[in-house]
């Protein structure tokens, strides 16, 4: 038993060894526990969002096998603390945490599969065995702290990317010698023919012919062959270069597009053939507006 917390202490970064020799405790609901480290703080409460590194074990005739380890995986993962339906649960546990805190839980095994995890018990789990929940809270934040928090860490990244992507542009534009139109969206086009009367408006059903390339020239989808593909314009039905762009043109015409992964699908990786972050090229034809 030592020898397996001393290596739950290593896990959690705790190298004070008398910690290390502590026992299980049992709380009045039957849930057992070990404080391993008790930062001073505010303990977590319902609905809170606490960030967590832990390691989820079981007992497979009689050794651990270890079904999840987010220090493995490299990434703590974010867990709302919810009012459990049973006595003895893992949400008991967090409740007695604060940040900077480690500790050990052992959670009936029956209860856990078919009372949080709504799932069936996996066979080599016994009904009657616990199941171990090694765990280091990193942070403890309200779901509109972590909201925010997100939205910030978005809004960098796409900044980030967006100065990318606009390098990335103005290269491919030098390298084939094109002369290209801006929107102030970060949008380029180029009219390769001109079309009649009006161009498109937002609210209007239009018909597109397009070929769809990675700046690599890899073609990812294509109406060749097919009928024209059919939408009400400006209504979010296609990505919001398509949106914008197509407003540029008028019936009959074709053009370039070029747009930043911002206009496209962003930083979501469409199947294998569109990567997180793409800058997209369209050459399209706007065939009908109706």
């Amino acid at each position: 038993m030592l020898k397996s917390i001393v290596k739950v202490c290593a896990l959690v970064g705790i190298v004070v060894l008398a910690s290390c020799s502590k026992k299980y405790e049992t709380s009045p609901t039957g849930l057992k526990y070990i404080i391993y480290e008790d930062k001073e703080g505010t303990n977590a409460k319902f609905d809170d969002l606490l960030m967590i590194n832990f390691q989820m074990i079981a007992k497979n005739k009689g050794k651990d096998t270890v079904l999840k380890d987010t220090w493995k995986d490299g990434q703590p993962v974010p867990i709302v603390v919810q009012k459990s339906n049973f006595k003895g649960s893992l949400e008991e546990g967090l409740l007695m945490l604060s940040a900077g805190d480690s500790a050990s839980f052992q959670v009936n095994a029956d209860s856990l599969f078919q009372k949080t995890f709504y799932a069936m018990r996996p066979p080599f789990i016994d009904s009657a065995s616990d199941i171990t929940f090694n765990m280091k809270i990193i942070k403890i934040q309200s779901r509109e702290e972590y909201s925010k928090e997100q939205q910030k860490i978005m809004e960098q990244k796409m900044t980030a990317q967006k100065a990318i992507d606009d390098q990335l542009i103005a290269d491919y534009i030098k390298q084939n010698n094109l002369i290209a139109q801006s929107t102030g969206s970060g949008l380029f086009y180029i009219i390769t023919k001109p079309g009649k009367g009006k161009n498109a408006e937002s609210g209007k059903n239009i018909s597109v012919n397009y070929t769809g390339m990675l700046l690599d020239g890899t073609v990812f989808d294509s109406s060749t062959g097919k009928d024209p593909i059919e939408f009400q314009l400006g209504m979010g039905q296609v990505i919001p270069g398509w949106d914008e762009g197509l407003t540029l043109l008028n019936e009959g015409a074709k053009a370039k597009l070029i747009i930043p992964s911002r206009l496209g699908y962003g930083p979501m990786q469409m199947s294998d053939k569109i990567p997180a972050n793409s800058i997209l090229l369209f050459d399209v034809e706007l065939v009908k507006i109706k």
